[in-house]
């Protein structure tokens, strides 16, 4: 039987893009019959009695910087010689970092086989210093296949590294399995109100501003009809204040909801009738592709976005989503205007996104890692 190492900095309970990835790529390989082993920082042990393949702490804080690093460092350094045979997969930049600083030091596994995943952003940040930039396309010599959740990705890998065409794969990821679940969709939205909701953290990447802004021009009487839910983590104190306070002055109506648990998620998707995340490009961290898009598909949400980075393959233009410009507000607007008064055209596009989001499955995509 093929082992499998997946190394991360990121995992549950720590929810994200990243995290969804490496513990579900896991579950779906584990259920392929491989002997699944993943190396990450957050252990949850009521969560790891419940999955079928075997959680690894490695006592870091989940960040990429140096720390981190050295932890996953000593545990590379450690089984040198044990991981030898197994398929080592670099799920996220914390372990791939590490990986390119323990070639210097020349101990990197000598590994059946190494599995980049890229998920967007660190593909920029590993060119913005030379010597990263070098250490990454030395890494590569030692890769055997890349991983991208969207050709987005892979065009943007292609635009500053070189690798063999046939080492590089574009495999999208999928929605998330929640149960229990509502048996009647807006069963929990019981007022007059159109819900818009965003799930994600509160960062100025993941673009909430612009969803204010774009609100704040409907006309009065239809700006309070609509309630705005934004549910994830706040990783940015000042710019949640700047949302706030731009709400507040605005006469909106958003609640900040926090991180939502995962077994209240799917209620809380239920209870909207738009989903709208309008993601934008913030320093060096892009959109790769928006795992959170096909989640609110499969819930049957009508999807506003902007179309930037991989977000036009994580839905289909004009059928479950509208796409607009980031730098375009008025179309934004015009976007939440006419799904606001078309309960047809809300009911067509949640149904064709459910029927989207159900082409996607974590099976295929570690069938086509691992095989």
């Amino acid at each position: 039987m093929n082992t499998i190492r997946i190394l991360t900095h990121e995992f549950l309970p720590k929810r994200g893009g990243v995290a969804i990835v490496a513990s579900e790529v896991a579950a779906a390989a584990s259920h392929l019959g491989y002997d699944v082993n993943v190396y990450a920082p957050f252990r949850d042990e009521s969560f790891a009695d419940s999955v079928s393949y075997k959680i690894t702490e490695i006592p870091n804080l989940g960040t990429l910087g140096w720390r981190c690093r050295l932890k996953t460092l000593k545990l590379l350094r450690t089984n040198y010689t044990d991981w030898q045979n197994s398929i080592i997969h670099l799920a996220e930049p914390g372990p791939i970092l590490a990986c390119m600083y323990a070639q210097i030091l020349g101990f990197l596994p000598p590994a059946k086989r190494v599995i980049l995943t890229l998920h967007g952003s660190e593909i920029l940040r590993f060119t913005r210093f030379p010597h990263r930039r070098f250490l990454f396309q030395k890494l590569l010599t030692q890769v055997d296949s890349i991983h991208f959740l969207s050709k987005a990705c892979k065009d943007l890998f292609r635009a500053h590294f070189s690798k063999a065409e046939n080492a590089l794969h574009v495999v999208p990821g999928a929605s998330r399995s929640f149960a229990p679940e509502p048996t009647k969709k807006n069963s929990l939205n019981n007022s007059s109100s159109i819900v818009f909701l965003t799930v994600g953290r509160v960062h100025p990447r993941k673009g909430q501003l612009a969803a204010l802004e774009a609100l704040a021009k409907l006309p009065e009487d239809t700006r309070n009809s609509v309630e705005y839910l934004v549910a994830g983590p706040v990783v940015d104190t000042f710019y949640q204040s700047k949302l706030e306070t731009f709400a507040n002055t605005h006469g909106l109506n958003v609640k900040f909801l926090g991180e939502i648990p995962e077994p209240k998620l799917a209620a809380l998707y239920f209870s909207a009738d738009v989903f709208i995340m309008t993601s934008v490009q913030y320093r060096n961290s892009i959109e790769g592709f928006g795992l959170v898009y096909l989640e609110a598909a499969a819930h049957e949400l009508p999807i506003i976005a902007h179309k930037i980075g991989g977000v036009s393959e994580a839905v289909r233009e004009g059928e479950t989503a509208i796409l607009c410009s980031p730098t375009n507000r008025d179309a934004l607007t015009t976007a939440i205007w006419d799904l606001i008064n078309d309960s047809d055209m809300r009911l067509k596009m949640g149904r064709a996104g459910s029927a989207f989001a159900k082409q996607f499955s974590w099976h295929k995509v570690a069938s086509k890692l691992y095989q």
